[in-house]
């Protein structure tokens, strides 16, 4: 009986750090429920991680308990961000399915760093900006990813969403009288967690219909309407932010923070603004809404001299 113990034991032990460590090698049928990139990102948290343990000679990790001990450990050691050490968590669960919820010190950790870290509130870039950003990288020779931007501002799609539209995610009808709707969370999974969609209509979302309109004629079945990553659409937007002179930190999460706070300095219902662009929970879309940060944006414009240029875009 104690050699089947010691067995067993050995078997567990290896298992769980075999699983921390191989995520790169997953069954395709788990690995598919997160983007290659995401993958990729728990592989780099995980890589980490064990090299720790191995280090630590701390391999022999039996329940979620000593797991839990050694995400404590390993976020001291090594300085884990706040997002960095929910990163780890979400790639040890992913690795490890069974351990969900059961991570409790790791959890209520990365809520206490919430609290004690300041929120950074995404820079809003309003719907007459984003023209500007979008002529900018048309003439740097990325114009999908421009008609990205004005279509985000005006729908408030998050930039996960907008760069994984596949064109028959797309329905454009022929009359233009009706509605175009944008099939969301085919291939990546949304934050809902379920299919979504998107109703563009050609009075309220004027350029994002002509745009959409356009761009699906341009884009053969199978493929994404705006085929970039995240990063190159980030770098993108950071190039013309620094070369313009405004350098305000825009992302691609600014122009869907722009749709929020101009509905919110219109005075427009806030619920309905909520609920148009599918934030969860009142607390996150609060989160996007600063309309003194859109009046700062406009103020740089005008102090950098560029609104005749953004008006003219």
């Amino acid at each position: 009986e104690k050699a089947t113990g010691r067995c067993t034991l050995s078997f567990t032990i290896a298992m769980i750090f075999s699983k921390l460590c191989c995520v790169r090698r997953i069954h395709p049928d788990l690995a598919a429920r997160v983007s290659p990139l995401t993958l990729q990102r728990y592989a780099k948290m995980l890589d980490g991680f064990c090299d720790f343990l191995v280090k630590a000679k701390c391999e022999d990790l039996e329940t979620p308990i000593e797991v839990d001990e050694a995400v404590g450990a390993y976020r001291d050691a090594a300085g884990l961000s706040k997002n960095e050490h929910a990163n780890l968590v979400a790639a040890i669960v992913f690795a490890i399915p069974r351990f969900k919820g059961q991570l409790i010190d790791s959890r209520e950790a990365i809520k206490g760093r919430k609290v004690l870290a300041p929120t950074h509130h995404t820079v809003p870039i309003t719907f007459k900006g984003s023209h500007f950003f979008a002529a900018s990288l048309a003439s740097k020779g990325v114009p999908r990813l421009g008609a990205g931007l004005v279509i985000q501002t005006e729908t408030g799609l998050r930039p996960s969403e907008l760069l994984n539209i596949y064109s028959e995610h797309v329905f454009v009808p022929i009359s233009l009288t009706e509605n175009i709707i944008i099939r969301l969370g085919a291939i990546v999974s949304t934050k809902a967690k379920r299919e979504q969609f998107v109703v563009v209509t050609p009075d309220k979302h004027k350029h994002s219909y002509i745009l959409l309109r356009r761009l699906i004629t341009a884009t053969t079945t199978g493929q994404r309407i705006f085929p970039y990553s995240y990063w190159e659409y980030r770098s993108a937007l950071k190039n013309i932010d620094e070369s313009s002179g405004l350098r305000l930190g825009i992302t691609p999460h600014s122009p869907r923070a722009g749709f929020a706070s101009e509905a919110a300095a219109a005075n427009a219902d806030l619920e309905e603004t909520r609920k148009a662009g599918r934030w969860s929970s009142e607390a996150n879309f609060r989160i996007y809404i600063d309309v003194i940060g859109a009046l700062h944006v406009a103020s740089a414009v005008r102090l950098q001299g560029l609104e005749a240029a953004v008006t003219f875009c």
